[in-house]
């Protein structure tokens, strides 16, 4: 009974939480793309080498939005409307962009501004910490937008609390650590400039799947 009563209490109390969120922030619907706050670029060529047939895209929004949970779910936002494709969701250890949490349960954190050019490289839990992850997933997507964006030029970079081997790659990049935003204390932001770019490798089915035939 006691537990029957916890387990009530919580879901109510998780209710009360979501609406309240909803009375500020609004519920995130799919909707067709307002261009006017958005550009998208397209990454044809990546050191000489051709890359069209991955269709590899970087957007930026203005006063765009990100939020996390910080496990498997990352969502790109424009004016309440969801950015699919640049958005992150697994559900049962596949990729699907069309049901992402926040679509039903919005954002509830509150939101932190950043005044400056924000990348979102935050994937979910495994590619926080994980070598292989880092290597295979977050990295390719700074070469990706350092295709049209001089990393230099970004103010800050939203990820997670920077292991030793990350904070010893991003001095290859000349980035600076103190730029790192932790999504883990910061779970949805908006910044002036929103930059995000397409995954470099899961595409479809499974991480495991990916990583199994991960582009040369």
């Amino acid at each position: 009974m006691k537990m029957t009563l916890k387990k009530f209490l919580k879901l109510y109390f998780n209710k009360a939480i979501q609406l309240f969120f909803f009375g500020i922030y609004g519920k995130i619907k799919k909707k067709n793309i307002d261009f006017k706050n958005i550009i998208i670029k397209k990454v044809k060529y990546i050191n000489k080498i051709n890359v069209k047939k991955f269709n590899y895209r970087i957007i930026q929004i203005k006063n765009g939005r990100a939020f996390t949970n910080f496990v498997e779910n990352v969502a790109i936002i424009s004016n309440n409307s969801i950015i699919k494709d640049f958005s992150y969701q697994q559900i049962n250890g596949y990729l699907n962009k069309n049901k992402n949490e926040v679509l039903s349960s919005g954002t509830p954190k509150f939101k932190k501004k950043f005044f400056g050019k924000t990348l979102v490289l935050t994937q979910g839990a495994s590619g926080h910490f994980n070598y292989a992850h880092w290597l295979l997933d977050i990295v390719p997507k700074l070469l990706i937008t350092s295709q049209h964006h001089q990393l230099s030029k970004i103010d800050f970079f939203y990820f997670s609390k920077l292991n030793n081997f990350q904070k010893e790659t991003l001095k290859l990049f000349n980035i600076n650590p103190s730029k790192i935003i932790d999504a883990n204390k910061y779970r949805h932001i908006v910044a002036d400039e929103l930059l995000a770019v397409t995954h470099p490798n899961y595409f479809n089915k499974t991480i495991f799947f990916s990583h199994s035939n991960l582009p040369i």
